[in-house]
């Protein structure tokens, strides 16, 4: 059975749907892609890293926020909310209240997203070289 399209919306148009339904979506030029709802399993690896990955930034001026928080990757212009950010320094916030200075992004990787999540952020698997400009 062939999937139905999904709509090209604006920016603005977006925004207004995630406060309209209360859902969660990634955006990148228009296109927009429903956020899948986390396992258990996925929730508590999720909760076991914020965990200890706080203590370790207390002293550091860096903040571990969870996946409530949108951001905008720029290099992608995707609008994401990644299981888990680390923001050092302020807060920026851009356009429908995304930061925009995450300096580590992290998804809990599941085999059914995996492919997707890599190719959407920009992550080219574990043992690729980053790019020191991509977050």
């Amino acid at each position: 059975m062939a999937s139905l399209p999904t709509p090209h919306l604006a920016f603005d148009e977006y925004i207004a749907l995630e406060r309209r339904t209360g859902s969660k979506y990634e955006f990148r030029n228009g296109d927009i892609r429903a956020m899948a709802e986390a396992s258990p399993a996925h929730s508590l690896m999720e909760a076991n890293l914020i965990a200890a990955l706080a203590p370790q930034l207390a002293d550091s001026g860096c903040r571990v926020y969870a996946a409530s928080l949108r951001i905008l990757i720029e290099a992608s212009e995707l609008y994401t909310y990644p299981d888990i950010s680390i923001v050092c320094g302020p807060l920026l916030l851009g356009s429908g209240m995304s930061a925009t200075n995450p300096k580590a992004v992290i998804e809990v990787l599941a085999p059914s997203t995996r492919r997707y999540d890599d190719v959407a952020t920009g992550c080219r698997g574990e043992d690729a070289e980053r790019d020191p400009d991509q977050p």
